[in-house]
């Protein structure tokens, strides 16, 4: 079967589901219809699976897993203001943290189990209490996608060579949060499973810099320009049952 969707198509894919997740989230509580909201939340699903699929291909790829991290742990600090700004309406919030903070868990597991089963194959428990204890931290910590994320990522990179087995694992765990939105995020790995695997165009520089970027703008319009000019809404009920469980119901109180 030919596989024709580009990584460049994937990339814009998860970024505008992304931001259409973010500007839901930040704009609920000033006035937004609850459909919408829906919508829109439903369309961010769909942003998960793919940027943990990059993240397992660029662990496959890097030439250094270290510096990879690093970038990683780099850029979530750096995003992690302009997240607060977005969900919560201000500067610092500790409960709870942004994915990226997540991502860089998952790589350094997927490092640190693959490091252990290429090292000797009776060490695999000892890989398996890393993920349990990883996990569980992830949770503690109100890491965006906590558990989820960890264990997409050790889905994808473990049973590449399996593909049935590796899409319904992941279906499993995408859909995984007690929210009805949710629910369509497996529909992510459809064009997961069409990505022609060949090196894409868009500029490194633009995929780093757009997860913070856009936080930041949406963060300030919400902050200083809705708030500046009176904008306030009631929040509706029906977002309870919508929002995805990983992030605080406390982002709707404006």
């Amino acid at each position: 079967m030919n596989k024709r969707i580009t990584t460049d198509i994937l990339k814009i894919t998860a970024m505008v589901s992304m931001l259409t997740d973010h500007v839901a989230v930040a704009f609920a509580g000033f006035g937004m219809p609850a459909g919408i909201y829906w919508m829109m939340r439903c369309i961010g699903r769909l942003a998960f699976p793919i940027y943990v699929y990059f993240l397992v291909q660029g662990y496959i790829y890097t030439h250094s897993v270290g510096k990879y991290a690093i970038k990683l742990g780099l850029l979530a600090v750096i995003s992690e203001i302009p997240y607060d700004m977005t969900v919560y309406g201000c500067f610092f919030d500790f409960r709870h943290n942004n994915v990226l903070f997540t991502l860089v868990l998952a790589l350094l597991v997927l490092w640190a189990t693959d490091s252990l089963y290429k090292k000797n194959r009776w060490l695999v428990p000892a890989a398996a209490v890393i993920v349990i204890w990883t996990a569980a931290l992830s949770h503690i910590l109100g890491l965006d996608y906590s558990y989820r994320c960890i264990l997409l990522a050790l889905i994808f990179y473990y049973a590449r060579q399996y593909e049935v087995i590796m899409y319904t694992a992941a279906a499993i765990i995408s859909a995984i949060s007690g929210s009805l939105a949710s629910l369509v995020t497996p529909l992510a790995l459809v064009p997961v499973y069409f990505h022609d695997g060949k090196k894409g165009h868009i500029p490194k520089a633009v995929m780093w810099s757009f997860y913070p970027a856009h936080l930041l703008i949406i963060g300030m319009i919400r902050m200083f320009f809705l708030k500046g000019l009176g904008i306030y809404g009631e929040f509706d009920g029906l977002y309870l049952s919508l929002i995805h469980i990983s992030e605080p119901t406390r982002l709707l109180s404006i």
